[in-house]
């Protein structure tokens, strides 16, 4: 027998409660039982032919009792023939037919009821669909919407192409429907293509990603999802975009986990606008703690109740004690508007400022999406420092090359004035560091972690000053690695400041103090500045070591012990040749590079031996003093140069520090790195 209750609660589940009136039993029930003659709960292929008897619908009926026994028993259950063209069950009562257990949702095995056998994976694809919440069941309400569209078209284009009923399309079955037409081509190439496991056959998930395929992005999940264990990682994930580069879908994986625990779930795979949503930053994070600092001093310091706070009455003192990296700016700076007064919207102005999240004017350099502009590009080729590039200035400092250099100028510049404003400058993607795509660059593992391997694998030419010290400073957990949060708040993804240029030893002590770091206009970036120095000083004494942050040290003025201890790389209070010269060979061809080069190695050579008095290859701070006051070896040295500039043409930089005079020297774990000539992202 048919199972009663789920045909006595249909009228409740539909009008949502009981009511006086009996209610109609669905067509598709009433014709089913007038069918089944033995009352057995099923229609054997007599029955169900029977009513055509005699007429133009026999053969059709005897036809479709075959094609619609699913499960090939010889008898049409209810779901099966509520698919038939005789039940046409409208969605209502399949949903009651398919709720085997009557717990009103439906489960996957419930659910493949209306399929037949060997269709496993499309209707694990459908299913996904129908699961709008990604709870792992159907419920009414999901049933009746989501069955309307795409679900059910996809399963029938599926079983379509599927010629010989295998649950599979072979490459031939899948460029069929093209053999003759302009398509076949590009068919043969999509068959190959989207065969992911390169087995020769799409299965119904692989199917999904081909143009021709109705999907939905539900489907797409359960393509994704391999393991069934309803999530994705980033390898997932990168098998439904194989036509994709890795560190993109890397940045997009990013994007989609909302909660940061390395995994998309269904609901945030379904979320609409995922490009568009904010992602967490730590710098605005900042911003935002000091805005409930600030309302806090307003609780304590703000006497009259009218919402601001008195420069008079400034609360120096706790403000350095809770925004210490704010403790320099003075009250006048807080006070945006001048009236003696800051209230929580001025407060929240000089935070941005001071974070970097905007600039003085109000413009914003970062992006709720993750993007950061590149201002400290722009500013070096800004030459005359208004703030914008007029095309002569971009087309003669770019380095694209000039055709190239013109059509991009064309393309940010979108009025067509010859200026590209900070506006225009800002919404063209050319000076726009996106760091959750630098992110996954660097994440070649793709662990969701940054490690210094990493880092040292293949950092561009401007990095290479930053990454070796960024794991010591900003590893907080001490793990050895770089999680995005850790990575997002690191120099590399904030390009707008200037951490590129070497900041000069001035006073020859050779430490770098905070007054020589910080390079901007109080109050711009000076929190982010500060929040900076504070890590890199690794030990805590208020100046940055050589092997704590990478500056200029002019080795000529300061005293023979600082400069020992710079040249001595690995500390063990001896210099070595391959310490003290390590000067670039030349990669080219260039015939007078190389003979240049040889030069500056035998000079090297024959000073560091007239140094080594003891003969044992290696210098000590005694044989280092006396060589860097012997006028006989300097002579004998001479001024050695390398190759390394912001133009084409390289500038010269002094090698062997010690002896030549006006050397200087890079530094940065007591080795240097010469600036190279390619532009930043």
């Amino acid at each position: 027998m048919i199972p009663a209750m789920p045909f006595a609660i249909l009228g409740l589940v539909v009008l949502g409660g009981p009511t006086e009136a009996p209610i109609p039993e669905p067509p598709a029930i009433a014709e089913f039982k007038r069918r089944d003659l033995d009352n057995d709960g099923m229609l054997s292929r007599e029955e169900y032919v029977k009513p055509s008897l005699g007429s133009q619908w026999e053969q059709p009926a005897q036809q479709e009792s075959v094609l619609y026994d699913l499960d090939g028993d010889g008898m049409l259950s209810p779901v099966e023939f509520g698919r038939t063209p005789a039940g046409s069950a409208d969605a209502a009562t399949m949903f009651d037919l398919l709720d085997a257990n009557e717990d009103r949702v439906l489960d996957l095995q419930e659910f493949a009821n209306r399929h037949p056998p060997g269709y496993e994976d499309a209707v694990k694809l459908e299913f996904a669909h129908f699961d709008a919440d990604g709870s792992g069941q159907v419920d009414r309400e999901e049933f009746l919407t989501r069955g309307k569209v795409v679900a059910g078209e996809f399963v029938k284009q599926f079983s379509g192409r599927d010629e010989d009923g295998d649950g599979r399309i072979s490459r031939e079955e899948y460029v069929r429907p093209n053999i003759g037409t302009q398509w076949e081509a590009a068919a043969k190439q999509e068959a190959v293509f989207y065969d992911l496991d390169a087995d020769g056959f799409l299965t119904a998930a692989e199917y999904a990603l081909t143009p021709p395929a109705t999907s939905s992005r539900a489907m797409r999940f359960a393509l994704a999802d391999r393991n069934q264990n309803g999530s994705l990682d980033r390898t997932e994930l990168l098998n439904v975009h194989a036509d994709v580069d890795v560190p993109v879908v890397g940045a997009w994986f990013l994007r989609y986990d909302r909660n940061g625990d390395r995994a998309i779930s269904a609901a945030e795979w379904n979320r609409e606008g995922w490009e568009s949503d904010p992602v967490f930053d730590p710098v605005v994070a900042q911003v935002e703690k000091g805005v409930a600092a600030f309302r806090e001093f307003l609780v304590e310091f703000d006497q009259d109740r009218d919402g601001k706070l008195d420069v008079r009455q400034w609360p120096a003192e706790r403000i350095k004690a809770t925004l210490p990296n704010l403790a320099d700016i003075p009250p006048s700076a807080w006070d945006r508007d001048g009236n003696g007064e800051v209230t929580e919207e001025e407060a929240r102005s000089l935070l941005e400022v001071a974070w970097g999240v905007r600039r003085l004017s109000g413009e914003f350099y970062r992006r709720p999406t993750g993007q950061v502009l590149n201002w400290d590009h722009i500013r070096k080729l800004d030459k005359n420092s208004d703030g914008h590039l007029s095309r002569e200035e971009f087309i003669e400092s770019h380095e694209a090359g000039r055709e190239q250099d013109i059509e991009i100028f064309e393309q940010i510049d979108a009025n067509g004035d010859g200026t590209a404003t900070f506006a225009e400058l800002t919404a063209a993607h050319h000076f726009v560091y996106d760091a959750l795509l630098v992110f996954s660059l660097y994440d070649s593992n793709a662990d969701g972690l940054i490690d210094q391997t990493e880092l040292d694998a293949n950092p561009r030419e401007w990095e290479k000053r930053l990454t070796p010290f960024l794991i010591a400073a900003f590893d907080e957990d001490g793990d050895g690695r770089m999680d995005l949060r850790e990575f997002r708040l690191t120099p590399l993804v904030n390009p707008y400041a200037d951490w590129y240029s070497l900041r000069p030893d001035v006073n020859y002590d050779g430490r770098l103090s905070w007054q020589e770091f910080y390079n901007q206009q109080s109050p711009e970036m000076i929190a982010l500045y500060r929040e900076f120095f504070r890590r890199f000083d690794l030990d805590d004494d208020g100046s940055l070591a050589p092997n704590e942050f990478e500056f200029r040290i002019d080795l000529e003025k300061v005293a023979d012990e600082i400069a020992f201890a710079v040249q001595d790389r690995d500390g063990n209070g001896q210099i070595t040749f391959d310490e003290i010269f390590n000067d670039p060979k030349p990669q080219g061809q260039d015939a007078k590079q190389a003979e240049a080069y040889q030069l500056r190695l035998i000079r090297a050579e024959e000073s560091f031996l007239a140094g080594d008095a003891d003969g044992d290859s290696a210098l000590s701070l005694t044989e280092y003093r006396d060589a860097r006051s012997s006028p006989t070896a300097a002579a004998m040295l001479g001024p050695t140069t390398a190759m390394s500039s912001e133009s084409d043409e390289g500038m010269s930089w002094p090698i062997m520090g010690f002896l030549a005079v006006d050397a200087l020297v890079l530094i940065g774990f007591g080795f240097w790195f010469l600036r190279g000539s390619r532009s930043k992202p």
